[in-house]
């Protein structure tokens, strides 16, 4: 007489990390990365013009070995435009292909909420450099640079989500050096180098 078998336990379909891998994957739409490289066109735009009917930003430019202050906006700007350009033209051919990239149709709460977060850093930043002026006229150039840096290193480190004393002093610790290290650039570049006065 045979006997009867005993069903094996049956392991429920798991997806793994699919969920969390599409929560955490919010690849760039092309209508995104047109909105983008229109933003930064429009800054260029904005830059150039005012940098074009400045007449005294050009009067050392071709007198002679320097350049005067017209260089560094010139080259800040070249810079904007052709990375403004650059995500236009990528936007733009993504959307003639028609390939917006996996994972671009309605996400998950989670992943929305991802988005949310991601979206506050650069309305953050926005909101610091509008303060910036005005801090620095209060407390000067350097102080006020060190106080930025900082506070976006801490920032963008997640600084206050790390679990442990140790380990959010040896962040704090990274972070005050790497300010340091950036402040004394910028006043060695401007100060001792190129010799001009910083604010």
């Amino acid at each position: 007489m045979a006997s009867p078998s005993i069903p094996g336990p049956q392991s429920a379909p798991s997806d793994g990390g699919a969920a969390p891998a599409a929560a955490a994957a919010q690849p760039s739409t092309p209508l995104r990365d047109l909105l983008v490289g229109l933003f930064f066109l429009a800054w260029a735009a904005t830059g150039w013009l005012s940098v074009a009917t400045n007449e005294q930003i050009f009067s050392d430019l071709y007198a002679g070995l320097d350049p005067g202050p017209a260089l560094m906006p010139l080259l800040v700007l070249g810079a904007v435009t052709l990375g403004a350009v650059a995500i236009l033209a990528s936007g733009l051919v993504r959307l003639l292909r028609g390939k917006a990239g996996p994972g671009t149709g309605g996400g998950s709460p989670a992943a929305e909420e991802g988005g949310l977060r991601r979206h506050l850093v650069p309305l953050g930043l926005l909101a610091t450099l509008a303060v910036y002026p005005t801090i620095m006229e209060a407390i000067g150039y350097l102080a006020a640079t060190a106080f930025f840096v900082l506070g976006w290193i801490l920032a963008l480190t997640g600084w206050r989500g790390l679990a442990g004393r140790g380990e959010r002093g040896l962040a704090l610790a990274v972070a005050l050096v790497s300010t340091a290290l950036i402040v004394g650039i910028l006043y060695l570049g401007f100060v001792v180098v190129i010799h001009a006065p910083l604010p």
